[in-house]
């Protein structure tokens, strides 16, 4: 054969192996992807041809009312504002671009150039929280490289009105402490989305789906908006007359639990919670009503008392002989002025508030039942389960874990921590029959449909019978009449409650001699108990005892409920 022939006809071979293995190489990719790829380009060619879109819901908002007043009072509400953003990178006259943006939206323009004189794809928004009018203005100028996004902005009118029981709402949407916490899957809502189909040139051609979003319900609380108004203005001016670091007022009703006031004498703005937590530390969201601890003091007298006369091991006319002092596991314990008062009944121990006649009665009752009352009846070792975030309970030990001295001092309510909430809630019980309700806040939801749901009533526990709670209201009473806080009577009311001037445990192991906590846990009207109250000031220095400031307090506050709600005198 000719060598050019043959030659031509091996280069023709190998072509024709190439081309082949190539077409085989071509076919296996093609079939590799529609085989085991096709999930990827079905989605990929979607992707390009349909746009799904989620649909932010709108927040609910919260409302608080007035008995006198058919509208509700806004607390929380949500409206449309704008983030100034910016990409360096597109901007062509920096300085004229920084000088204009800091005249329209009031900033200085040596931070604006400083943030935009680069080349950077993005930087991070330079004012947020501008008002659809501020928006149009900078649109006007058509400014290369600006950009205006909308913003759902949650704003309260009431400013640090009930800031401790609202909480905020961060920048990405999430509620952060009191109810916006609580009830923040609530309050969001539901997003919706759609799924439209567009043409080569990105226009919608049609909308294939569509759900709407559910907005978030709305919150009504049980706060009756002018008594908190006044409990606010009446804790702020008792923590500056009585020299006091902080105060806190709570108003319940017994029968419900419903809490018609929550008080501080201090707040913050939520709007402006990146800049309250900057310069007054994150502390300051916290409740001090639901999340902080004290030791209560004399206030806790009751219990010993109810249980001595639930158990029928004393009554109120049960006399003991009470000496100045008296030894429980090798610690000697002192009545308050270091007095012996001789023979004196149960009722006259609560009414002069004597710590050594009330160990006495605990001894009565013996440690290991006393103890129970507390954590099972008084529950003081759990939380109650109201509807904010951040409840604080004590965790409390054992019994066998118990000194004799400890369970002594729990007597008159020191060696033993509660919240404000917890101690009110223990008055509430003995008010109303001896049935403990749980405390809440929110008393109704409405949804985006317009259907609503009332809150009912829930009870936690009995923490005694009737006939002992009439008892011990009838006693409490005699320490607001004839004991020493005669302070917190009001003209035409009968009025029980107890006082308690509490030491504060000092870091350094024992109590601070120069420290204390004025408490005032007051029923009325004590026949037909409908509101209790409780007054407390931390760290007090014009006054050495409760009943010359938390009980005075006490009786300015129960008057004006007194007289709001037109409660009958007697």
């Amino acid at each position: 054969m000719d060598p050019s022939k043959e030659k031509y006809i091996r280069r023709s071979q190998v072509l024709i192996i190439v081309l082949f293995l190539g077409f085989a190489f071509l076919l296996g990719i093609l079939a590799y992807r529609q085989i085991f790829q096709y999930s990827y380009y079905t989605a990929l060619a979607k992707s390009q041809h349909f746009l799904a879109k989620e649909i932010p819901a709108h927040r609910g908002r919260i409302f608080a009312s007035s008995i006198y007043q058919d509208e509700p009072f806004l607390l929380a509400g949500n409206e449309k504002l704008f983030s100034l953003n910016v990409v360096p990178r597109q901007i062509t006259n920096k300085e004229e671009t920084a000088r204009k943006l800091a005249d329209l939206a009031k900033l200085k323009y040596e931070d604006i150039f400083s943030s935009i004189n680069n080349n950077k794809p993005y930087i991070p928004p330079i004012k947020r929280g501008l008002s659809y009018d501020e928006a149009q203005k900078i649109l006007k100028e058509d400014l290369i490289g600006v950009y205006l996004l909308p913003l759902d902005h949650r704003f309260y009118p009431q400013e640090t009105f009930l800031s401790h029981i609202l909480g905020y709402v961060d920048q990405e949407g999430k509620g952060n402490y009191g109810l916006e916490q609580y009830y923040d899957k609530e309050l969001q809502g539901d997003s919706g989305y759609f799924m439209a189909e567009k043409d080569v040139f990105g226009r919608y051609i049609d909308i294939n789906q569509e759900t709407p979003p559910q907005d978030g319900k709305d919150l009504y609380l049980t706060i009756e908006v002018p008594v908190q108004f006044k409990a606010e203005e009446i804790i702020k001016q008792a923590v500056k007359d009585y020299g006091a670091q902080s105060g806190q007022i709570i108003i319940l009703n017994p029968k419900t639990g419903q809490i018609l006031a929550m008080a501080s004498d201090y707040g913050f703005n939520p709007e402006n919670y990146a800049e309250e937590a900057k310069t007054k530390g994150i502390e300051i969201f916290y409740n001090p009503i639901t999340s902080k601890l004290y030791e209560p003091g004399s206030i806790l007298k009751i219990i010993p008392a109810l249980a001595a006369i639930e158990k029928k091991v004393a009554a109120p006319d049960t006399d003991f002989d009470v000496p100045a002092s008296i030894q429980v596991g090798g610690k000697t314990i002192w009545t308050a002025l270091k007095q012996a008062e001789g023979r004196i009944t149960l009722s006259r121990i609560l009414e002069h508030s004597n710590n050594v006649g009330i160990i006495e009665v605990e001894q009565l009752i013996g440690k290991e039942p006393f103890y129970q009352f507390l954590i099972d009846r008084f529950r003081f070792n759990m939380a109650l389960g109201i509807d904010l975030p951040n409840e604080a309970y004590n965790d409390m030990p054992a019994i066998k874990e118990v000194q004799d001295v400890e369970a002594a001092t729990m007597a008159f309510g020191q060696g033993i921590a509660l919240t404000p909430l917890q101690a009110v809630n223990a008055f509430a019980a003995i008010a109303n029959d001896g049935v403990m309700m749980r405390p809440y806040i929110v008393g109704k939801k409405v949804d985006s449909q317009g259907k609503s749901e009332t809150i009912k009533p829930q009870e936690i526990g009995r923490v005694t019978d009737s006939d002992t709670a009439k008892i011990v209201r009838d006693m409490l009473y005699g320490v607001v009449e004839a004991g020493y806080s005669g302070l917190a009577k009001i003209p035409g009311y009968k009025i029980g409650g107890k006082t308690g001037t509490a030491q504060v445990p000092s870091p350094s192991g024992g109590y601070d001699p120069y420290k204390t906590i004025h408490s005032f846990c007051g029923i009325f009207p004590i026949d037909d108990p409908q509101f209790v109250i409780l007054v407390k000031l931390d760290y007090p220095t014009a006054v050495a005892w409760a009943a010359s400031s938390t009980a005075p307090v006490f009786a300015q506050m129960a008057s004006y409920v007194a007289n709001y709600y037109q409660i009958p005198k007697e």
